[in-house]
């Protein structure tokens, strides 16, 4: 059970990282999907996607209620826009 519950962490959050850094895009995983090959889905790591997928991580684990990733996530440029949602509907 532990090693699903991992897997499942590690695979959603490279996943998602891979997506929001834009690593990989849809037009390639329709290409992925019509080939039937995982040749387009092959990317090199770069520094944006090890930031998201050690924040998918992090996030996963729960670690938010101890505030570290809202510290990781105050050091991102453009956090500011994600941390401060709120305050226009207020204002």
């Amino acid at each position: 059970m532990i090693l699903t519950k991992t897997t499942l962490i590690i695979t959603t959050a490279a996943g998602g990282a891979a997506l929001l850094s834009r690593s990989v895009t849809m037009i390639e995983l329709q290409q992925a999907q019509e080939t039937l090959s995982a040749d387009p889905l092959i990317f090199e790591i770069s520094w944006p996607f090890l930031a998201l997928f050690t924040l998918g991580v992090l996030w996963q684990f729960g670690l938010f209620r101890f505030g570290y990733v809202a510290r990781i996530a105050a050091l991102l440029p453009g956090a500011s826009v994600l941390r401060n949602r709120g305050d226009e509907a207020e204002a």
